[in-house]
């Protein structure tokens, strides 16, 4: 399933009416099939997007009062897709999650890498996945999940209404080792298959199992990867 069609879906079924788009690259990728009538995009290097500039720019610029828009402007949907070096997801994340609507969503893109090779720095999803331990562990305020999409991986953050939720250990994976999440993703990136997201968003869940380093560390389980 592609990411627009899971976007879309979601989108429509929330009865969402505003949509931010993050690294836009391509309109006939996600954009284009987003319907409603209050839609942006932010990207450096397209100067057919709404901002061309930086995620960072367009944050800063907004909270100062310097775009066409309030400095408070919230919309219902971000798709955050640009850098996707985990620094860079992260703090548009955390941007995002401040011009979020109480009941948006925010999803991240490639979070779910298919292999090693593709997490490289300098690959196709980069380093996205390690935002999404690193939000499972240190920030309660937000839910998080992911779910497959024909690419490299949707994240999905809704706000947490309820203020109680489990937090993933911080003494996981420290190093964010790639073989570690890869050996237990409904851990590591709180995996939820699509049929039951619409399901997760209504009452979030997760899917940490006994989080003891030996059980992630057996020998046998670690494959070489020659590169």
């Amino acid at each position: 399933m592609h990411r627009r069609d899971i976007i879309s879906q979601l989108f429509d079924h929330q009865g969402y009416t505003s949509y931010l788009e993050l690294g836009l690259r391509n309109y006939n990728s996600v954009f284009n099939h987003i319907k409603c009538d209050v839609k942006h995009s932010v990207d450096l290097n397209m100067e057919s997007a709404h901002y061309t500039m930086s995620t960072d720019d367009f944050f800063q610029k907004l909270k100062s009062g310097m775009l066409d828009l309030d400095k408070d402007f919230k919309w219902d949907a971000i798709f955050v897709d640009a850098n996707h070096l985990a620094d860079f997801v992260k703090n548009d994340t955390l941007n995002s999650l401040n011009h979020l609507s109480d009941n948006g969503m925010v999803f991240l893109h490639d979070t779910l890498p298919p292999n090693y090779g593709a997490q490289l720095e300098n690959k196709q999803c980069q380093t996205a996945w390690k935002v999404v331990p690193y939000f499972l562990k240190y920030h309660p305020e937000i839910h998080i999940c992911t779910t497959t999409e024909s690419g490299g991986g949707l994240g999905i953050i809704i706000k947490n209404k309820s203020k109680e939720r489990p937090l993933l250990s911080s003494s996981f994976n420290i190093f964010s080792e790639y073989y570690l999440m890869d050996a237990d993703r409904n851990t590591s990136q709180n995996f939820i298959e699509f049929d039951k997201v619409y399901e997760w968003i209504q009452n979030p869940y997760y899917n940490f199992k006994e989080q003891n380093l030996s059980y992630y560390t057996n020998p046998k389980d670690i494959q070489h990867v020659w590169i």
